[in-house]
């Protein structure tokens, strides 16, 4: 993991999302940057069932298409997953998984995250999406998801 897969979702931010959702638990977090006081660091490896899951998950790819990868595999069984992730249709895991979420948000400009040291991050990098998977409720992908080269 790199130092930006541990960076801190904007304490303001979470609590409009935590106002909206009531989260359960924080499903990808560490002691250091946790928004809950349940939080898993062990995601990936345990049953969402009825959880109301807020994750603002690594940012590396790898790790990145591994989690939004368990977001769809625990769709039904969770309460809500709620994902904030880099606005990236471009990857093959936005296609797999994101453009089967029950909702995309697209944020308007970048958010600032804060960085491992409680310090906010200088130029952000990435626009950023609020995926959110709610049980039965899937998009439907008009057309072909992956078209061509031209």
């Amino acid at each position: 993991m790199t130092p930006t897969d541990y960076w801190e979702t904007p304490p303001d931010f979470f609590k409009r999302m935590h106002n909206e959702f009531r989260f359960t638990v924080d499903g990808a977090a560490c002691a250091q940057n946790a928004k809950l006081s349940r939080y898993w660091g062990d995601a990936l490896t345990l049953d969402w069932s009825e959880e109301r899951v807020w994750l603002n998950p690594p940012y590396s790819l790898p790790l990145q298409a591994q989690f939004l990868a368990k977001c769809h595999v625990e769709r039904d069984r969770a309460g809500i997953i709620v994902a904030l992730v880099p606005a990236n249709p471009d990857t093959a895991h936005w296609h797999d998984y994101v453009m089967k979420a029950s909702e995309i948000r697209f944020l308007r400009g970048r958010l600032w995250f804060l960085d491992t040291e409680g310090v906010q991050q200088k130029q952000p990098k990435h626009k950023n999406a609020l995926v959110i998977w709610r049980p039965r409720q899937y998009r439907t992908v008009l057309g072909p998801t992956v078209l061509p080269r031209l």
